[in-house]
């Protein structure tokens, strides 16, 4: 039989309740309600309850024997709902990667970057959108992203498939925000490694002027003078 604990939420014979203290907002609140006997002779157990609110904002409850049990339970049923698209949402558990990256191409990144920049985030959306397009969004998991990145290394230098990452991760935040899933995969698998190829030095220009200089004789001299003046 639960022990009735003490302070918080205390019950009196008369089934009456006084909240001692609160949990924080959003936490909901866990409190033990002690048994007592039915009008028709049953004896009710007392119980451990928790309360919580759901997507529309209406108070659910849940039971356990142990304020532990109690607290798991209740935590279970918020990660649904915070699983769960919020309501009204355009999309749904059955909306693809390809629906996705369409409208967040469209509605989100088409106003935040140059036209030439987009066209390159389009490219590479649509290296992730042929391999796992047609799959559900709450679906790709690190497995799969894994995988994909892997297929993706065999085709494609590691600086390609990095900046391919970044949209793609974009778009799979953006499916975060308007609660489709409750974290990205992207978060859950690493980077591949590259190395920066360093920049060529270019000459200064006392440097450029001594080599039109000692160009001047040779036949493709007027070429030299023309690459450095007119900076070809």
């Amino acid at each position: 039989m639960p022990r009735q604990p003490r302070g918080k939420r205390i019950g009196s014979d008369d089934h009456e309740f006084s909240v001692v203290s609160k949990n924080s907002n959003g936490d909901g609140s866990v409190y033990f309600e002690p048994g007592r006997t039915e009008k028709d002779g049953r004896i009710r157990e007392g119980m451990w309850r928790a309360t919580y609110r759901d997507a529309v904002g209406k108070t659910k409850r849940v039971s356990a024997a142990t304020r532990v049990q109690v607290e798991a339970r209740r935590d279970a049923k918020l990660a649904e709902i915070d699983a769960a698209p919020k309501v009204g949402s355009r999309f749904s558990r059955d909306t693809t990667f390809a629906e996705l990256i369409e409208w967040w191409l469209e509605s989100v990144a088409r106003h935040q970057v140059r036209t030439s920049t987009f066209d390159s985030y389009r490219r590479f959306a649509g290296y992730l959108a042929h391999d796992i397009g047609g799959l559900a969004v709450v679906d790709v998991g690190a497995e799969t992203i894994t995988a994909w990145q892997s297929k993706l290394l065999d085709r494609y230098a590691p600086f390609t498939v990095i900046n391919c990452r970044k949209v793609c991760r974009q778009a799979f935040m953006e499916a975060v925000k308007v609660g489709l899933i409750a974290s990205s995969p992207f978060d859950l698998v690493k980077a591949p490694k590259a190395k920066r190829v360093k920049a060529g030095r270019a000459l200064d220009p006392e440097e450029a002027k001594a080599l039109i200089r000692a160009a001047e004789p040779l036949r493709l001299g007027a070429a030299v003078t023309l690459r450095f003046c007119q900076g070809w």
